[in-house]
């Protein structure tokens, strides 16, 4: 097995009133398979709030909390990147 590079990719929509608490939503995007169901359906699921909130985003709303929404890559490798958020906040 060879060492390689990771990318975790992560969205922020800063809170209103408390942005220094967070809401983490994520999902894995790695499989050791073509992943149609694992993770494709997590990431889909993601993408489409991840949209949804910029269409409350435009027109004026902003949340009370931070939110993260997180893309997370090596979650098959002994879940290396899923662990980022737990030691980050």
């Amino acid at each position: 097995m060879k060492m390689k590079k990771i990318h975790n990719v992560v969205a922020t929509i800063r809170g209103s009133e408390e942005p220094d608490r967070f809401v983490i939503l994520g999902n894995h995007r790695d499989a050791w398979t073509y992943g149609a169901v694992d993770p494709n359906s997590g990431t889909s699921a993601l993408l489409d709030i991840g949209r949804r909130f910029s269409l409350l985003l435009e027109s004026g709303w902003r949340p009370r909390r931070t939110i993260l929404l997180c893309s997370w890559d090596a979650e098959e490798f002994g879940m290396v990147s899923n662990a980022w958020p737990v030691l980050r906040f």
